[in-house]
């Protein structure tokens, strides 16, 4: 906006009316000046976009850092609750006469943490990969705002989608630490509804943090949209383009 300032003051000194109230020889002394001043401010204005986007990387760095830190620390928590769990689960097994179904409720118990930690690190990548994309977009933001662009509705939508992604990871962290272990009751007619009751509380919570992951997403895309109705937006010089990615795998 500065920038515009002075090329405003250059023009208007410049013209006919400007010309008769001042000599042109002063005119024409200040040009270099106001040329060195616009200069200063070009290379200003980009230092103070390097520094905030310096910023904003260390910044998600930093909290990517600790969701990671904070998610290993659950599932430490959760592989010792599970070992007793599964100890429990043991003995119960013990009741049923027939090996082979013991085998399947401990293959289902197997498969179903696996499972939940797959989806959980899906999700993740999926959060690292929206974050990517945001920072693209806020460092074209930034380059606009400098520029004296209007991009205060795409502001908004930035910090709603900041949050969105925040709620999608802290839902990563809660399901990261649950266990679902298959509590039979010794009773081998009541093995399958047991077993199929650990797979529909696992599928449930899988779906609701499915939920807030596709949130985050559209809320991204929302960003993105809103970006691209932003006038002369594509004019500046835009960093590498990265698809949003799916939600689901």
């Amino acid at each position: 906006m500065k920038i515009l300032v002075f090329i405003s003051v250059l023009l208007i000194s410049l013209s006919p009316a400007r010309a008769q109230e001042s000599p042109t020889p002063n005119v024409r002394q200040r040009i270099p000046e106001i040329k060195q001043e616009i200069k200063d401010l070009r290379k200003a204005t980009k230092e103070d976009l390097e520094r905030r986007k310096e910023e904003f990387k260390i910044v998600r760095e930093q909290q990517k850092e600790e969701f990671k830190a904070g998610i290993e620390e659950i599932k430490a928590r959760a592989k010792e609750e599970l070992g007793k769990r599964r100890t429990e689960l043991k003995v119960k097994l013990q009741k049923i006469r027939d090996e082979n179904k013991q085998r399947i409720v401990e293959r289902v118990d197997k498969q179903l943490q696996e499972l939940n930690e797959r989806m959980m690190n899906h999700f993740s990548n999926v959060l690292d990969r929206l974050e990517k994309v945001l920072a693209n977009i806020v460092s074209r933001i930034d380059k606009a705002e400098a520029r004296g662009w209007e991009v205060s509705a795409v502001r908004v939508m930035i910090t709603s989608a900041e949050g969105a992604i925040n709620q999608a990871r802290s839902a990563i962290e809660v399901q990261a630490g649950k266990i679902y272990t298959p509590q039979i009751s010794g009773d081998e007619g009541k093995l399958r509804v047991e077993a199929g009751e650990a797979r529909k509380a696992l599928h449930n919570d899988l779906a609701a943090v499915r939920e807030k992951v596709r949130a985050a997403f559209e809320a991204v895309r929302r960003v993105a949209t809103t970006l691209a109705q932003v006038p002369r937006i594509d004019e500046l010089e835009a960093p590498e383009a990265s698809p949003l990615p799916s939600p689901t795998p």
